[in-house]
């Protein structure tokens, strides 16, 4: 699978938002679309290749029942893939195109005799579970039963508006409630990307049916980040756009989907909160800026930060696998796992692609890739 495809599909997705959000607000001064796009954004036509997650061995497609609707789900059984990348170098437009492809190590037996848990896997805003198909590689390749779910209003799932954690936090650990009774191993983890490690946390905070919670580049209060995608609107419509449209807007979603983000703040749900808990974010993400995640990290003394100097922005760190693999498999180990439960270091080294041996190709390859330099 392509991750610049992966990359490039997923900005496309977050720029069309955006610039539908700064129409709205800029020539029909129009709050009320622009509340729509709020609590009613629509994944369901975006052009995700659902191979990489879908292909995969020992994958099944489950719908499951919570007491508010159906939570639909890619199952992925523990099982070793071989990783292999492949380079396309253009030093003159200082651009590196990066394909992984994988393959089951041994197509005959491919599962793990005794899996170390069961992860679930959550989304980003205006995505769905496809997208997880690079961390559902890794966490299946360690040895953990994977669960990508669509979030509550995203893709095959039920849901009419969003309610940033007022009602997803109870789907989410009705989804857990499931798998238990259905005889899942434990324990039970979280990993949430952005908009899903928001709602991993909120649902972490309400229950002890979580064992520990990995979220990458989560939000903490909403309403800023919402706010802040004016600098991101097209040069054209910024004289249009002012604080009292998105405050009009936000207001506007909050009634329609019958929720307050005021009482919504991730911190202030964590006052309480006593599960392990990673919380991974690049120095470098503009779109859901790093003191987020500081804030959050503030709330309890259960959660480590992890901040990247070399992560990228906010599309790209969570596709740079081989640069976190590591910190969250360590951070399992350490923190959620039995000490007689150990973790094989192999996938993260296979995670790890062979350069070329050229050292200007090379230059261009690792500065795509990331390195790791943990700041926090």
């Amino acid at each position: 699978m392509d991750l610049q495809e992966y990359l490039t599909l997923a900005v496309i997705r977050t720029a069309r938002v955006v610039v539908l959000l700064f129409t709205a607000i800029g020539f029909a001064g129009c709050s009320h679309y622009v509340a729509h796009l709020i609590v009613t954004p629509n994944d369901r036509h975006m052009p995700v290749d659902e191979r990489l997650l879908d292909g995969m061995p020992y994958a099944d497609h489950v719908a499951f029942s919570v007491d508010t609707g159906s939570v639909s789900t890619t199952l992925v059984a523990p099982q070793q893939f071989e990783f292999d990348y492949a380079f396309t170098v253009d030093p003159e437009n200082r651009s590196v195109t990066s394909a992984l492809t994988l393959q089951p190590a041994d197509p005959q037996l491919a599962m793990t005799a005794s899996p170390h848990g069961t992860v679930v896997l959550l989304h980003g805003f205006a995505l769905n579970r496809h997208v997880m198909g690079l961390h559902a590689a890794m966490f299946a390749d360690a040895g953990f039963t994977t669960v990508a779910a669509d979030l509550p209003g995203f893709g095959d799932s039920t849901g009419d508006y969003l309610t940033y954690g007022k009602q997803e936090r109870l789907v989410i650990n009705g989804l857990q409630k499931r798998l238990q009774e259905a005889g899942f191993p434990p324990p039970f983890m979280l990993f949430g990307l952005s908009y899903g490690g928001a709602m991993a946390l909120h649902s972490a905070a309400i229950t002890d049916a979580w064992a520990g919670v990995i979220a990458m580049q989560p939000y903490n209060d909403a309403r800023e980040v919402i706010a802040n995608f004016e600098r991101f609107a097209p040069r054209a419509l910024r004289p249009f756009v002012g604080g009292n449209t998105i405050a009009r807007a936000i207001s506007r979603a909050e009634r329609r989907g019958d929720f307050d983000l005021a009482q919504l703040i991730v911190a202030d749900a964590l006052s309480e909160y006593h599960v392990p808990t990673l919380i991974l974010h690049s120095a470098g993400d503009q779109l859901v800026p790093v003191e987020q995640s500081r804030t959050i990290a503030a709330a309890s003394e259960t959660i480590e930060l992890h901040i990247d100097r070399n992560g990228g922005d906010h599309m790209r760190y969570p596709l740079r696998i081989s640069l976190h693999c590591k910190a969250i498999l360590d951070w399992l180990a350490r923190s959620v796992l039995d000490a007689n439960d150990v973790l094989s270091t192999d996938t993260c080294q296979k995670l790890e692609p062979e350069l070329t041996g050229d050292p200007g190709i090379d230059s261009f390859i690792k500065q795509w890739l990331g390195e790791p330099s943990n700041i926090s």
